[in-house]
């Protein structure tokens, strides 16, 4: 009985406990546009159109969770519709270091920016650590060409490697 009165006179409506999320998540329309590299929660004001997120002027992949639980993994320059969400949290994929491959944008020349900056389609962006501007479509086909080169010399090694596996397990461990 002593212990129900006692807890009867705490008054649990002084107690406000902090949000421990609070830095971890900033709250903001514009998102990444905004907040590069860092956790972002999209919220979304009319509910009778599916909510788009365009990734149009982002330069690294997005892991977007919407409030309904639809989880899409964001590229950059598409839009991304989350029928149905009030909110959609985001999370960039580059945010600590990156990856050590090279990055490629593809920006148009026109905007006028200095050395170090590309132009987005609406301003001047810093170039990105590890990355290459391309400004032709020509030049984009030629990364791409070379790539697939990369690719393709690196499948032709592991087939001869799985053979030669092959060709010793039979060779030398016969029953």
């Amino acid at each position: 009985m002593f212990n129900k009165k006692l807890l009867s006179s705490i008054d649990l409506g002084k107690y406000e406990k902090k949000n421990p999320y609070k830095k971890d998540m900033i709250l903001d329309p514009m998102g990444q546009w905004k907040h590069p590299g860092k956790n972002t929660r999209i919220p979304f004001k009319n509910k009778l159109e599916d909510p788009i997120i365009t990734m149009k002027g982002v330069n690294y992949p997005v892991l977007g969770i919407a409030n309904t639980g639809q989880k899409q993994m964001m590229q950059p320059g598409r839009e991304y519709s989350f029928p149905g969400a009030d909110y959609v949290d985001e999370y960039p994929q580059m945010a600590a270091g990156g990856s050590s491959e090279q990055k490629i944008i593809f920006a148009p020349k026109e905007g006028g920016c200095p050395d170090g900056e590309y132009w987005t389609g609406t301003e001047c962006k810093p170039i990105p650590k590890n990355t290459k501007i391309v400004y032709s479509q020509e030049e984009l086909d030629k990364l791409n060409i070379s790539k697939t080169i990369f690719l393709l010399n690196t499948i032709i090694v592991l087939r001869r490697l799985l053979i030669l596996k092959i060709f010793i397990k039979f060779y030398f461990f016969k029953d």
